[in-house]
């Protein structure tokens, strides 16, 4: 008979473990209604604590009202959760510079088929053995890997006069900032304000764009600051400082993966306070 409303660090980690293993949704306002749901099961109507045996005899009474992750997406998850942050990272840097897909669900399966391969035969994740060893998983028999599309001549002159375009826009706009400009006509100041309004996507791609590391380590800072917890915003700031101790800050994948572990862990948080009734 369960006598206290707080969980424990080892049913967080069962919890953890069971949807992980099962491909439950964690993550977003969908992730703390699987947990709310199955907590109450627990706690509430069993009066039990969250073991692998009481997650299972929830999971089955909840039946359909558990959303659950594609098969894609649970392979992943299950796949990332056998690694270190540092690992994780260091195979999704990998995977486009060897010219694997990124597209759509692709960057998962390619992220999973590699991981698995390493694994599978105790191989330690580094960039050397990666590249020294990613040919062992491109030639098995069942290889998931997937490449990406070689352009035709046709389609690359397209990209190039459109890369070509764009800068000329951005250095025009860069030339002619719409402060500066004299209007000779009345305006109109909704129409001048919507006017502005439609011309910020254009800068903030020219900033991701020429600067994605900055952006990276902007939506880090954002994200860190938007947290109320005392704690919990100390804890993520401390993401940041680790990840400054290993690349620059122009570093773009690797401060986007960072920004991705504190997102999160301030979903897991989230769910934690969820789970213990405190939200």
């Amino acid at each position: 008979m369960r006598t206290s409303n707080t969980l424990s660090q080892q049913e967080i980690n069962d919890f953890t473990d069971f949807c992980i293993s099962r491909g439950i949704q964690m993550q977003g306002e969908v992730g703390v209604k699987n947990g709310e749901e199955i907590s109450q099961i627990i706690i509430n109507r069993l009066n039990d604590y969250i073991t692998p045996d009481t997650l299972q005899a929830a999971v089955a009474f909840l039946g359909n009202k558990i959303t659950y992750l594609s098969p894609v997406e649970a392979e992943f998850n299950r796949m990332k959760y056998r690694l270190t942050d540092e690992q994780s990272s260091l195979v999704l840097r990998f995977i486009p510079s060897y010219s694997l897909s990124t597209q759509g669900q692709d960057e998962m399966v390619n992220f999973s088929a590699i991981v698995e391969w390493f694994t599978g035969r105790s191989q330690p994740i580094t960039w050397d053995n990666l590249n020294r060893l990613i040919g062992n998983v491109q030639n098995q028999s069942s290889s998931r890997l997937i490449w990406q599309r070689r352009l035709q001549d046709s389609e690359k002159e397209a990209l190039r006069l459109k890369t070509e375009d764009k800068i000329r826009h951005e250095q025009y706009l860069k030339d002619h900032p719409a402060e500066k400009r004299t209007r000779s006509f009345p305006t109109d100041e909704k129409l001048e304000a919507h006017k502005e309004m439609m011309q910020r996507p254009a800068e903030t791609i020219k900033a991701q764009q020429g600067d994605q590391g900055a952006y990276w380590h902007g939506r880090c800072v954002q994200a860190v600051a938007s947290v109320q917890s005392n704690l919990d915003r100390q804890e993520v700031q401390g993401y940041i400082a680790e990840a400054s101790k290993f690349l620059p800050r122009n570093g773009s994948e690797h401060w986007e993966q960072c920004y991705k572990r504190i997102m999160l862990r301030i979903e897991q948080r989230k769910l934690e306070r969820s789970m213990a009734g405190r939200m």
